[in-house]
């Protein structure tokens, strides 16, 4: 009998992906690694996601709803750790 194979990596969609078109809330964005906040931002900012093992973008229309926002912002505005270049047009 031969093996179960599952899809290749990038023919897997991932949540931002999945939720194109839609709204994604995400919780306790503080408490990601700052490389993958970095990877939300992107996608944040450039409407782009890539998929694991591929080496183009897909355009995707996600709206984020993030909880901790206020929270973040005030954490690192009084630690002076806070740069207006990261700041997001929400408009």
């Amino acid at each position: 009998m031969p093996a179960a194979r599952s899809p290749a990596p990038s023919a897997i969609a991932g949540l931002v992906e999945e939720a194109d078109g839609g709204t994604l809330f995400l919780d306790e964005v503080a408490d990601l690694s700052a490389r993958a906040q970095a990877k939300l931002l992107r996608v944040v900012q450039q409407h782009e996601v890539r998929r694991v093992g591929e080496t183009f973008s897909r355009k995707v229309d996600v709206r984020f709803v993030i909880a901790p926002l206020i929270v973040t912002f005030a954490r690192s505005r009084s630690t002076g750790a806070f740069d207006r270049t990261c700041c997001i047009d929400w408009t």
